[in-house]
């Protein structure tokens, strides 16, 4: 089982996104990192202490709690960045029919506090839209199979 407390800064100006500061997580794990299957049955990626929702070289950061219809914030980490470019993600829902994009991908930037392996990282803040509640995977397409999480969206209240 896994507890996490995640106290974060997001900067805006006005109504827009400019960069991330200090963004810390501290989490304790009482079994080894796997997908954790929810009520829904959506596997949705496990966190890894330090860094997010992690599967291969990718790893996001996100709110607390995912919502279909509205901009959510997300916080890419690419462990092997892809050069001077920001990564390409795709969206795609794995239990029915929907569709979600991501937005605003801002620079990359260097992130302190990264664990073991991820020192050299780059943090990319942006906003990922679903239309619809559902299981979803976020992918990277310039990385492996692997450089993927999947999340678990909610319905509005």
């Amino acid at each position: 089982m896994m507890k996490c407390n995640w106290p974060r800064l997001w900067v805006f100006v006005g109504s827009e996104l400019l960069t991330v500061g200090l963004m810390t997580m501290s989490c304790s794990l009482s079994e080894p990192r796997r997908q954790t299957p929810l009520s829904s049955g959506c596997a949705q990626t496990s966190a890894v202490p330090g860094l997010g929702l992690s599967s291969g070289d990718l790893a996001a950061r996100t709110e607390d709690v995912i919502t279909a219809g509205r901009r959510n914030k997300f916080l890419w980490i690419l462990r092997k960045p892809h050069g001077l470019h920001t990564p390409q993600l795709a969206v795609e829902r794995l239990d029915g029919a929907g569709s979600g994009h991501v937005s605003d991908v801002q620079p990359g930037q260097s992130i302190a506090g990264l664990p073991a392996g991820w020192q050299a990282a780059v943090a990319y803040p942006s906003y990922v839209m679903f239309d619809t509640a559902g299981c979803w995977r976020i992918r990277d397409l310039n990385g492996s199979s692997l450089d993927a999480v999947i999340v678990q969206v909610t319905a509005p209240q």
